[in-house]
């Protein structure tokens, strides 16, 4: 049998630290508000409204806005192995044109300690593939390949932190019927 690539994580490659990217904004804050701190006494509303629009219109959060390549994990044979997928690009600036916020939360899922691993991982499997079908995913592409490899895989219930034996029934209870006989 030819052993086939099995691509299991994305991990983002950034521009820069998130410690670089705020002291970056910071510093671009304090340079934009320079003109109204002279009208601090005179117009403290031009100095508010500033603060405003920079905070609207040019702050932006550093994760997934500052990513410029990926390393994708992935299993060949025996082998663990990684690409490297960058950002075309003479040089690699701050302030792409692209800019990634936090909407909110997708979905939230529960689970009981009598849930099994597989149970699980084929339910948050299922919800991930009905996001795919609403309307502001609809002509997007939801790339599930790295979590359908790892998801069968992976320890939910230890994910989760539930206790390893809860789910089972005791051990110690049926001890004193084994006694007996």
């Amino acid at each position: 049998m030819i052993p086939t690539d099995r691509y299991f994580f994305d991990i983002p490659i950034y521009r820069c630290s998130l410690d670089q990217h705020t002291s970056w904004l910071a510093e671009e804050k304090r340079k934009s508000l320079r003109p109204f701190e002279d009208t601090r006494d005179t117009a403290p509303e031009s100095l508010v409204i500033a603060n405003q629009w920079f905070d609207e219109w040019h702050w932006y959060p550093w994760r997934y806005n500052e990513t410029i390549g990926w390393l994708r994990l992935y299993a060949l044979g025996a082998q663990i192995r990684s690409e490297l997928w960058y950002v075309k690009a003479k040089r690699v600036v701050r302030e792409t044109r692209k800019r990634i916020f936090f909407v909110g939360k997708e979905f939230e899922l529960s689970f009981r300690l009598t849930n099994s691993n597989t149970e699980i991982g084929k339910v948050v499997l299922e919800k991930l593939r009905e996001l795919k079908q609403q309307p502001r995913f609809r002509r997007r592409f939801v790339d599930l390949e790295c979590f359908e490899t790892i998801a069968p895989s992976l320890d939910w219930k230890g994910l989760l932190s539930f206790p390893q034996n809860a789910a089972q029934p005791s051990l110690a209870a049926d001890a004193p019927q084994a006694a007996r006989r």
